[in-house]
């Protein structure tokens, strides 16, 4: 129906597009004042300043005097709407916890850094800015499509004034008054909706069972007091509550209160969200995981009440504010993603699925440096994954999720996925309008699925016909009518790399460049189609971007490229950066691991680990092994054991703490001698360690896995296999050229890759095991003469520039022994490269099979003792062929 006005006032778009101007024109003015301010220590107040500064912290203030307000603080300039989500509005004090980022960044992106508009590149699809999309909208249309609801016909049409209020800033450093204007808006009356249940026990709520909020009124019998209603969910209304009951002399403290909506069903909701807050705040009980803090529950008048803490706003509202249509600064997103991979880590430990993780469910404290996980009314313990193709708001819904595969964690990596895409651009990744459109665009993004994904799933014929085509539902441009097209997608129509990167024209500052590209690897691996094989919360709080780290590009320097530490040369310490623990390990990544497991033909697994009890009298003076066994009772059939060990006394893996530069007396990356303490090393609690002391421990390696294509080189048999005998003696000091590994190597037909790791046949083994124990016994009372590669530049070429992941053999030591002081291969190989050195390996079974298949390849495995700050470790080492 038409409406006629008798009056016409001006166009409400060019009233908010002149306002908006003006408001962009004054922070613009004062834009460079604000930077000064903050170079010199000044805090402005909140407000649209993208410049971000947490408040100090003192060990003297208290948790509770943290979150008070202060008098003279200026309030955050927040628009709550009145449809908000539930999650948007769980108010505005700043959270005890401590964040992990930096202290300062800035939340809008720069206007010279090529973090522009018109930065991410426009598709075929609608764009739908993340500022202004409401994602209940999208859930209720899923919800009416489970039903089977047709949308109803509005009946009728008026015209409504409202009241709006604008920003007044004359100032960034000052209080922003608000006047109120007139605005103009075309209500649509919609006929009544159905109740939702029968009878309530509340006649305060309404037809559907929400509360109906009494700004003033009383909860909990007197203990708070509503003073604003911040918005409305799809299952509870929330509102912000002072503490009545505060101590003589306290600051009043503010919470939010969830009340749930009185259906049984969501009240019964409510309860499981409660138990499931409860279990996240005991695994995390320092508050250091970035999850919203349930503080009590309370039932009023038929409702389940939730307490929270206070917070701020929501990051769709920080996205609004900061970055609408443009996305964040790329530092703020990593700041964000690092939070947020955290909250990820600790539900994944307590087995939770968070299942609704999107912009409006992640609080942010009134600094916007912090932030927090809400909104669990949708989590699941995993294990409770039944298939409903409904799950998650749609535009951040995993694709297994609408094909009906089984689910797991992982797919609340994909909504961060989408998140932080979102953060970033300030565009919606997935703006499907139904879950066929969905998948369409994930496969334009990602590619074709692969078919066996496709055959488990149970909605699979829904979408994709007997050949594997998929059967996109569209509307047609005339009639508006759905009809279906056949649609062959094999590789993606624009990946994250032709989005994300700036076109030639648009120059970014060199470190940001690095850090999107980063960036832009997290989401890929992030917005796997198949589940199992996205990134994990774990590897990715390691992943280059959330470290700060370029993602290394293309070929590593060769050893003549790398840089000296003083009269070292190849230091590599700037290849992985400065807070790298793990060395030459960083080359087994998830891509090279997953090739090496196609070195697996015959099933055949071959030990590598001398028996732990061995040698019974180690070399280099170190303790031998002591294992002692005993009954637990005289007339119980059960054992204990205890074994005490010097982890170095027989097959070991050398670690980043053993070794450094003698005469410099440094570790790898440059950490002097002093930073290591030394004497027992007790951790009481494992959630409770101290990084400093456990750093570059072995236990990196541990939790990493040293796991990759294994190559050895049988130098024993190389040399041996015409008839002649072996050239030297494995236990007196001879040099193994670098040339003989090579020739060695082309004779197996072994062509190197970056990532392998390398095991040499030298002969000790074979040595120690044809001796007499009198011999073997006198091995250990001389001095250490030992074969090996030889020392020099030309094997740490060798080493280097084929870029293996780790080196191992059958010797006490790689290389020949005694070395050249001062530069032997422990020290560059250690403290400079963080290369993991295997001595002692048991290599006479593998190099039986190896001549047996005429393979020298295989799969290989270790897993380290999960020792915190270890200097070495036996291997656990096994080939797989």
């Amino acid at each position: 129906m038409e409406l006629e006005l008798t009056t016409s006032p001006p166009p409400v778009e060019e009233t908010l597009a002149a306002r908006r101007a003006k408001r962009r024109a004054i922070l613009a003015k004062y834009a460079g004042i604000a930077s000064a301010a903050l170079s010199q220590g000044v805090s402005p107040s909140p407000g649209p300043s993208s410049a971000v500064e947490p408040p100090p912290t003192s060990p003297a203030v208290s948790n509770t005097a943290s979150q008070s307000h202060s008098p003279g603080a200026t309030p955050a300039l927040i628009d709550v709407e009145r449809s908000a989500p539930v999650s948007s509005v769980i108010s505005k004090r700043v959270s005890a916890s401590v964040s992990p980022t930096p202290g300062i960044f800035s939340l809008a992106k720069d206007q010279g850094d090529g973090q522009v508009k018109g930065q991410v590149q426009d598709g075929p699809h609608e764009q739908i800015s993340a500022a202004d999309y409401d994602p209940s909208l999208d859930r209720r249309e899923d919800e009416k499509r489970v039903l089977g609801v047709k949308d109803e016909p509005a009946e009728d049409i008026q015209l409504v004034e409202e009241e709006e209020e604008e920003d007044d800033v004359d100032d960034m450093f000052a209080i922003a008054t608000t006047k109120k204007t007139k605005k103009v808006k075309n209500v649509v009356k919609k006929p009544a909706a159905p109740a939702l249940i029968t009878t309530t026990l509340d006649t305060a709520a309404d037809s559907e069972g929400y509360y109906q909020v009494i700004l003033g009124e009383q909860l909990d019998g007197g203990r708070y007091q509503v003073f604003s209603h911040l918005g409305k969910g799809m299952f509870a209304n929330v509102v912000r509550a002072r503490v009545l009951n505060s101590e003589p002399g306290e600051a009043v403290k503010e919470v939010a209160i969830k009340i749930l909506n009185s259906v049984l069903s969501r009240f019964k909701a409510g309860q499981k969200e409660a138990q499931i807050l409860n279990k996240l705040k005991e695994a995390d009980p320092e508050d250091k995981k970035h999850v919203v803090r349930l503080e009590r529950t309370f039932e009023h008048r038929g409702h389940l009440c939730l307490v929270f803490e206070s917070l701020s706003m929501n990051l769709r509202d920080v996205v609004k504010r900061f970055g609408k249509d443009v996305g964040l600064n790329i530092k703020a997103v990593r700041a964000y993603a690092h939070q947020l991979f955290l909250a990820m880590s600790l539900l994944r430990k307590c087995n939770i699925m968070h299942a609704d993780i999107k912009p409006d469910n992640i609080l942010v404290n009134e600094q916007k440096t912090l932030l927090k996980l809400c909104d669990l009314g949708s989590a699941s313990d995993a294990s409770e994954n039944e298939i409903t193709p409904y799950l998650v708001s749609r535009f951040y819904r995993a694709p297994e999720i609408i094909l009906g595969v089984p689910y797991d964690p992982a797919l609340d990596i994909w909504s961060i996925g989408c998140t932080l895409y979102e953060l970033y651009t300030g565009k919606i990744l997935f703006p499907g309008r139904s879950n066929n459109q969905m998948l369409l665009l994930m496969m334009e993004l990602k590619g074709r699925f692969n078919s066996k994904m496709i055959k488990r799933a149970r909605f699979g014929s829904m979408y994709f016909d007997e050949l594997g085509a998929f059967q996109s539902v569209e509307r047609e441009r005339v009639t508006g009518a759905d009809v279906i097209r056949q649609v062959h997608i094999t590789a993606p129509a624009r990946d994250l790399r032709q989005r994300l990167m700036p076109p030639a024209s648009v120059k970014m500052k060199d470190d940001e460049g690095k850090l999107l590209i980063s960036f832009i690897d997290l989401l890929d691996r992030c917005l796997a189609l198949d589940p199992a094989k996205r990134i994990t919360p774990k590897e990715a709080l390691v992943h280059p971007f959330i470290r700060g780290m370029p993602l290394p590009q293309g070929p590593l320097p060769s050893f003549d490229e790398l840089p000296s530490f003083r009269n070292f040369p190849g230091c590599a310490w700037d290849v992985w950066g400065k807070d790298d623990e793990l060395g030459t390990i960083n080359l087994l990544t998830e891509d090279v691991v997953r090739e090496a497991a196609k070195e697996i033909k015959l099933g055949k697994t071959i030990c590598l680990n001398w028996p732990i009890n061995f040698p019974r009298k180690p070399l280099f003076n170190r303790q031998p092994p002591s294992i002692q066994m005993w009954k637990k009772g005289e007339d119980i059939a059960v054992h204990d054991d205890s074994i005490e060990i010097n982890t170095q006394s027989g097959s070991q893996w050398d670690g980043l703490r053993h070794f450094g530069l003698l005469e410099h007396q440094i570790f790898y990356n440059n950490t002097p001698s002093e930073f290591f303490k030394t004497g027992s090393l007790v951790q009481d609690f494992p959630d409770k360690v101290d990084n400093d002391f456990i750093k570059y421990g072995i236990h990196n390696w541990a939790q990493h896995g040293i796991c990759g294509r294994g190559v050895l080189l049988d130098l024993v048999r190389y040399y041996t296999e015409s008839g002649d005998p072996l050239p030297y003696d494995p236990w007196t000091t001879h040099s193994i050229p670098i040339s003989d590994l090579e020739a060695c190597a082309k004779k197996q037909g072994v062509t190197f890759k970056q990532g392998d790791i390398l095991i040499l046949r030298m002969g000790f083994m074979q040595r120690y095991l044809s001796s007499t124990q009198e011999v073997r016994d006198a091995l250990a009372g001389k001095v250490e003469t030992l074969a090996g590669i030889e020392q020099g530049d030309e094997s740490k070429r060798f080493l280097w520039n084929n870029h293996f992941a780790a080196v191992a053999s059958d010797q006490p030591t790689v290389e020949s022994w005694p070395p050249p002081f001062p530069h032997h291969l422990h020290q560059t190989l250690l403290a400079l490269w963080g290369m993991p050195i295997g001595e002692i390996f048991d290599l006479e079974a593998l190099s039986k099979a190896c001549a047996e298949t005429g393979r020298y390849t295989f799969f290989f495995t270790s897993w380290p003792l999960n020792i915190l700050g270890g200097v070495a470790s036996p291997p656990n080492a096994a080939a797989y062929l």
